[in-house]
């Protein structure tokens, strides 16, 4: 992250540690809050991620938030409780989440439409992020065991250079990539109220 602040001009002006199984930052929220950050970057998901978030707002850090792509949950805004107002909380996010707002000469669009119709009929509920990574990944493995059997070699060789047209992105592997997506497969999701919209 130093790195790549570096590089876009941003400057990281002070930085803390904590155990995700603390009950109170803080301490540490309150060095944070002296160095006068513009906003605050915490990587991390789940209850950790709660309790910066929930910490922040007692201090009264009013300043964006932006935890991992794994806080990109519905169930996020269960435990925080509503986001208030605008540019409070940010994430990286997958375009199953805000299909709607996702353009119709999109290739996820209507791969991601049929998903989510399958997916409510099964669950009762609409997929999120994780769901669709889980998807995507589980069909690039099931291809490779389809085409070249179970041979971990060839499963690793098939991998590294795998295309798919996914719901999170068209995936493109290479030896040297194994993500095979680029920043186009996500999108900067902001939270307002009890949901995510796509940030502008």
């Amino acid at each position: 992250m130093k790195a790549s602040a570096a590089r876009n001009g941003l400057q990281v002006v002070s930085e803390e540690r904590f155990n995700t199984q603390d009950k109170d930052i803080t301490p540490q929220l309150s060095k944070l809050k002296a160095a006068k950050p513009q906003a605050l970057m915490s990587w991390c998901s789940g209850d950790a991620s709660v309790l910066v978030y929930k910490n922040m707002r007692q201090l009264g850090m009013d300043i964006p938030y932006m935890p991992s792509g794994g806080a990109s949950t519905s169930r996020f805004f269960k435990l925080i409780g509503e986001v208030p107002k605008k540019n409070l909380l940010f994430v990286l996010g997958g375009k199953v989440q805000v299909l709607d707002s996702v353009p119709d000469s999109d290739p996820v669009k209507a791969a991601g439409l049929e998903y989510r119709k399958m997916y409510a009929a099964k669950y009762g509920a609409a997929p999120e992020n994780l769901e669709a990574v889980a998807w995507d990944l589980t069909n690039l493995a099931v291809n490779a065991l389809k085409s070249v059997g179970p041979d971990p070699e060839k499963v690793r060789d098939y991998l590294e250079n795998a295309k798919l047209s996914g719901l999170q992105a068209d995936y493109v592997m290479t030896p040297s990539d194994h993500n095979g997506v680029d920043k186009n497969a996500v999108i900067v999701l902001m939270g307002l109220g009890n949901q995510w919209q796509v940030s502008k």
